[in-house]
């Protein structure tokens, strides 16, 4: 049912659980969850340098996870290091292209002469030319108060500019506010 929803889970780490051990109620419940999430355990081999498999690499059914390698424990930790190879697609890039007017290119005795003589939205001071951006779609949990985050991020970023402590210091309250509506 979950894989319908999130087809490519990975989940990697130190679950600290014997999994090895089937008589074990916490590696039993463990099992039950990835089996309700069609999630599969990568790793088959000890982790611990007192044995058992502790660190796992969870991934969904189908997922591709290749040269799976557990490198020994006790040089700077009781865990060994766990490593594995996957392919991501990345979602592709899309550019798009308008016409937009450019402020610094206005002629402003133009300006001038069309403000006199009255409703400068029949006439277009600025000449049109032509520009490029990517657009990347959004995640499926980016929302409305992610957007607003986002934008506040850039706003306050005049701190690069100005070289001013107390913008620097909005700038990073705002990126703080971003990283808590991205964890949400």
């Amino acid at each position: 049912m979950a894989s319908l929803i999130i087809e490519n889970i990975v989940v990697a780490g130190d679950f600290n659980i014997h999994v090895e051990t089937s008589s074990d109620i916490y590696a039993t419940a463990l099992a039950d969850i990835f089996s309700s999430f069609d999630l599969v355990n990568r790793i088959n081999q000890s982790t611990h340098v007192l044995g058992g498999t502790l660190d796992l690499i969870v991934t969904s059914d189908g997922f591709l996870l290749e040269d799976i390698l557990v490198y020994s424990s006790g040089i700077y930790s009781d865990h060994g290091l766990v490593t594995g190879q996957f392919l991501i697609n990345p979602t592709p890039v899309i550019f798009k292209k308008s016409w937009i007017r450019s402020r610094k290119q206005v002629d402003k005795k133009r300006l001038t002469e069309l403000l006199r003589c009255s409703p400068i939205s029949k006439h277009y001071v600025a000449p049109l030319h032509e520009v490029r951006w990517k657009h990347v779609p959004t995640a499926p949990w980016f929302d409305s108060d992610c957007k607003k985050a986002k934008q506040m991020c850039r706003k306050k970023r005049r701190f690069r500019t100005t070289g001013c402590y107390n913008d620097k210091v909005d700038w990073v309250l705002a990126m703080k506010q971003k990283n808590v509506s991205y964890s949400v």
